[in-house]
């Protein structure tokens, strides 16, 4: 049985993604974007947004499956490969994705109105 070129890369993709120091590293990705938003700091949402697209490709696969982070997402994996379902839906445990994104979504829309809420101070070099 030959796999494709695109299940190959999958397959990386996932062996890497399920590394813990991936996986860790990525948790205060959320908070650092809404941060972003609030400080009105365009780079640092740019660096956080580039951290979350290569961060899963960064690091080696690992060696074992110990690591609870590892079981995590090798977990994932299975539930949409093998169980074909999905993590989008109202049915439980989707249900918690859905208030999870909900609640990080009014995060997002919560900093970005206090941001133009706050005025910025201004820099006393750019008055002269």
């Amino acid at each position: 049985m030959s796999d494709s070129c695109a299940d190959r890369l999958e397959a990386a993709f996932w062996r890497r993604h399920a590394n813990p120091k991936s996986g860790w590293s990525r948790v205060p990705t959320g908070p650092v974007i809404v941060y972003a938003i609030y400080r009105r700091d365009w780079r640092l949402l740019a660096a956080a947004l580039v951290w979350t697209a290569v961060n899963p490709i960064l690091f080696s696969p690992p060696e074992t499956d110990d690591a609870w982070m590892t079981r995590a997402v090798l977990a994932e994996r299975w539930w949409i490969d093998d169980e074909q379902r999905s993590t989008i839906g109202l049915d439980y445990p989707n249900v918690c994705n859905a208030v999870g994104a909900s609640a990080f979504g009014y995060a997002l829309y919560a900093a970005g109105n206090a941001a133009r809420a706050v005025p910025r101070p201004r820099r006393r070099w750019a008055s002269r």
